[in-house]
């Protein structure tokens, strides 16, 4: 039987710090590549639907003249619309969304005249 050794599988501290630099470099360099060619997700809209509305509201009606405020409230790096849909009636912001948008609706109470509230749709529409 063999003694043990005071030695026996130790490293010098400055190789196994360089090990560990050179794994952490490798294994950012890897998440980095992965990330180039994995399919985009959506961003999710729904966040942004939530900040317009409370940001349109006055008592609890969306007023369509705040619209607006769509500018503020888009996340950084996308696009954004915004579209209020009520009693026949329509208004809508920003540049014209495409088809595979990420897009949130929720159904809010509009101003569509003095006077008149009628019950209809706020949909927000992502994209890059």
């Amino acid at each position: 039987m063999q003694r043990s050794s005071a030695r026996r599988a130790q490293l010098d501290p400055v190789p196994a710090l360089i090990a560990v630099v050179v794994v952490g470099l490798g294994m950012s360099l890897y998440a980095g590549v992965v990330t180039d060619f994995l399919p985009n997700h959506q961003v999710n809209p729904t966040p942004t639907l939530h900040h317009l509305s409370a940001h349109m509201q006055t008592n609890g009606v969306v007023e369509p003249g705040r619209l607006h405020r769509l500018d503020s409230v888009g996340p950084a790096g996308y696009e954004t619309n915004a579209t209020l849909e009520a009693g026949g009636k329509r208004w809508s912001r920003g540049p014209t969304a495409p088809a595979d948008a990420a897009t949130a609706r929720e159904r809010v109470s509009i101003r569509v005249a003095p006077g008149r509230i009628n019950l209809g749709w706020l949909t927000v529409r992502l994209w890059q």
